[in-house]
């Protein structure tokens, strides 16, 4: 999963600001993936293809779990790897998100912490597959969710699920642009 999930991410605007270094970028974020996965295992769900060749993460209501936090937990195998320069910017980058996150958002919700499909797969419909089990949950104990993107071609996809874009930024003076989304309940029928 933690592959998958690093070569769906390899060339997302955040991901190259952060690792700009071509090379040891799929290894690094397969690293940061098995501990996102971890964090997302005990304080939330995780949902994969049946054919292994997608990955949601999901960090469950009121578990208090951040970007930061979730770095942090890895944070001494993480460091080491990235170097000091690439580490200054995960740490500005999850600062921020985490920072966004908090105003935008309060009490218990669903926080999707990572969406990825092998590249080579059709990957809207997959995406739904995986989404739609918490999607569902959501509506049925009336929760609002939560997801940030960095990529301005996913924004109309996640319309169509109902989010609606809750903010936006940029990281930095020369980071990548993000946007903030959250989804209301849908009422369930």
């Amino acid at each position: 999963m933690a592959v998958i999930l690093g070569r769906a991410y390899c060339e997302e605007p955040h991901v190259t600001f952060v690792i700009r270094d071509e090379r040891p970028r799929l290894r690094l974020l397969s690293g940061f993936f098995r501990v996102a996965i971890d964090a997302s295992q005990l304080r939330g769900e995780v949902h994969s293809a049946h054919r292994a060749n997608g990955v949601a993460l999901w960090i469950g209501p009121g578990s208090g779990l951040t970007i930061g936090r979730t770095m942090g937990s890895g944070f001494p195998s993480i460091s080491r790897q990235l170097g000091w320069a690439s580490l200054r910017l995960c740490i500005k980058l999850g600062l921020h998100l985490d920072k966004a996150h908090q105003r935008l958002i309060q009490g218990r919700h669903w926080y999707l912490l990572a969406l990825g499909v092998e590249p080579s797969v059709e990957k809207e419909r997959l995406c739904t597959t995986l989404l739609e089990p918490v999607l569902s949950r959501a509506d049925a104990e009336c929760l609002p969710c939560y997801a940030e993107t960095f990529n301005p071609k996913d924004l109309s996809f996640y319309k169509r699920l109902g989010f609606r874009i809750a903010g936006s930024g940029k990281i930095g003076r020369s980071g990548p642009d993000f946007w903030a989304l959250i989804r209301a309940p849908q009422p369930v029928i």
